[in-house]
């Protein structure tokens, strides 16, 4: 979901600095588990691991067996191993570091005398539960206490105002450049302060994603805005397409595809005018699960759009392989297309790509006329913004935005013919 409107602040604009970035992250999504066995990093990763391994167990044999303080070794590659790959490769580890200190290793060397089951279960467990918590702390962002404290009360709240239907959206247009028409909204997401106005997004967005209350927030934001997309399409004179930001949390769970498709019967729901929206970010936190997500979702008839396109760090040579219907170039390359010749260079260079994926770009946060000039110039055939309307309730969304200065005729900003719920 969108954390801001015209408030936008601090969304991730690039993937968290996390301990455990999985190589996956880093490059291309591979094909198999030998294209991923055979990545330099990953064989590297690999032999550093064997050799931590047949180190501490040499270490330990040569003391005499277990237990014994040597066995202490076998933290390094336990939690190298979670931090680097995660909790399955962690647990993996710590069991063969449990094996290699327990039943294959004997208490007394000299002897052959074998340790007692218990103890070195004992330790196996001790070793997997070490690994759970360094992969969880690998993923964590360091933060205060305080906000810690405020995530774990706005998290009860979150989950309160969710539970008494508090928690509302707002629609901001999505405009032809060259007619001024709507043919779509995003949807934002607004929470109520209890004091006339709204929690900023900003805050409690990313609150929401440490604290899990995402779950049920973004259940909650996919069911009123499918049931408004659905009220709008029973009207062909109003009939527009709807944009929902989707987090990574929701893109990962397993449950996800399940709701999208429970949307689909429970409102029937034209699914070509429902689009989700998905950042860069959540695409490459985890792009084997998301590919998946997305390719099943496309075929249940979904829109798919990238947002704020141009800040994250995803590879061009998997992001081909997203099947993407919209790109929306991010408000940081708008605020100075009109200004600066090198991002205006750069937007060029992303609206020309989005033609070759076959993608249509919607270009956010236009404030002013001459970046919508600069945009028309360029090519870019859909834009939001307040110069194009603010984010307003479902019954206040115009039809048209009124006053856009007339477009130049151009080739460039001759606008494809629409069907219906189709931008160009």
């Amino acid at each position: 979901m969108r954390r801001t409107s015209n408030t936008r602040s601090a969304r991730a604009r690039a993937p968290r600095a996390r301990l455990g970035c999985h190589p996956l992250r880093r490059g291309l999504v591979p094909r198999s588990p030998v294209e991923f066995l055979s990545t330099p990093s990953v064989i590297a990763d690999l032999a550093v691991l064997t050799l931590a391994l047949a180190t501490s167990t040499g270490a330990v044999y040569a003391v005499g067996g277990a237990p014994h303080t040597a066995v202490h070794l076998f933290y390094f590659p336990i939690i190298y191993a979670a931090a680097r790959f995660g909790g399955r490769a962690g647990a993996l580890t710590a069991v063969i570091a449990g094996l290699l200190t327990g039943p294959l290793m004997p208490q007394d060397v000299t002897t052959g005398a074998q340790q007692p089951a218990g103890t070195w279960l004992l330790r196996l467990v001790l070793f997997v539960a070490i690994s759970a918590v360094v992969q969880w702390l690998a993923h964590q962002e360091p933060r205060p206490v305080h906000v810690m404290l405020r995530d774990v009360v706005w998290g009860r709240s979150l989950r309160l105002a969710v539970r008494r239907r508090q928690v509302t959206a707002h629609y901001q247009p999505i405009v032809d450049l060259g007619t001024g028409s709507t043919i779509g909204v995003e949807a934002l997401c607004r929470w109520p302060d209890g004091h006339g106005g709204f929690h900023s997004p900003g805050d409690f967005i990313p609150a929401a994603e440490r604290n899990g209350s995402i779950g049920s927030l973004g259940r909650a934001m996919l069911t009123r805005t499918a049931a408004q997309a659905a009220a709008w399409s029973a009207d062909l004179l109003t009939s527009r397409m709807v944009t929902v930001n989707i987090s990574a949390v929701q893109l990962t769970n397993r449950e996800f595809l399940a709701d999208l498709s429970a949307l689909l019967v429970g409102h029937r729901l034209p699914a070509d005018l429902y689009c989700l929206e998905i950042t860069e970010t959540a695409l490459i936190s985890d792009p084997v699960r998301a590919l998946g997500t997305l390719r099943a979702a496309k075929a249940m008839g979904f829109k798919v759009a990238i947002d704020d396109f141009g800040t994250g760090h995803s590879s061009l040579a998997y992001l081909k392989d997203f099947p993407i219907d919209y790109i929306k170039i991010d408000r940081s390359f708008v605020a100075e297309v009109d200004r600066d010749p090198r991002v205006n260079s750069l937007t060029m260079a992303i609206i020309e790509m989005a033609k070759a994926l076959g993608a249509t770009t919607i270009a956010e946060g236009i404030e002013r006329e001459s970046q919508l000039e600069s945009l028309r110039a360029l090519g870019c055939h859909l834009g939001q913004g307040w110069l194009l309307g603010r984010p307003v309730p479902a019954d206040q969304v115009p039809a048209r935005t009124r006053g856009l200065p007339a477009a130049s005729a151009t080739p460039d900003t001759v606008v494809p013919r629409q069907t219906r719920g189709q931008p160009g």
